[in-house]
């Protein structure tokens, strides 16, 4: 059973410490690099628990955490900021799940959005979206861009 919480401000470290698997896996993806304190800095994190309109949950399954997901409201349209299932939890519908149970939260128009060179991130998108709804799809600036209305 997968269920999303959201993340209280007491427990930002959790993510926090979840944020930085997160941020390493991306390092495939982009040319990030820790700082010199061994952390890969984000500098939206502390906005989520500042601003109505970013909205931080956990994703647990069979009670136990394994991931994330932040979702923001950019004044038109939803979207996922990031998203994360810690690796040896992928490939059980974990993430398919939580993905619909935060669009089934928060109605209205969505952007999705994943790096050109993330190709399993963009398999996982489509078939999340293919299954769910009918969805569009651009490339913008090495992004591969899904839009959907729910």
């Amino acid at each position: 059973m997968v269920r999303i919480e959201r993340v209280l401000v007491e427990q930002k470290e959790i993510l926090f410490n979840l944020m930085q698997l997160y941020l390493y896996e991306f390092t495939d993806f982009v040319d990030d690099d820790f700082d010199e304190k061994g952390i890969f800095p984000y500098e939206y994190f502390d906005l989520y628990w500042q601003e109505p309109e970013r909205f931080p949950f956990f994703i647990f399954w069979e009670g136990k955490l394994v991931g994330f997901v932040l979702v923001r409201f950019t004044g038109d349209k939803y979207a996922i900021a990031e998203f994360f299932v810690a690796r040896r939890y992928r490939g059980k519908g974990i993430g398919k799940s939580a993905a619909i149970q935060v669009f089934e939260i928060f109605k209205g128009d969505w952007e999705v959005s994943q790096l050109e060179s993330n190709v399993d991130g963009i398999a996982f998108w489509r078939k999340v979206l293919t299954d769910y709804c009918k969805y569009s799809e651009r490339k913008e600036r090495g992004l591969i861009v899904q839009e959907f209305k729910n």
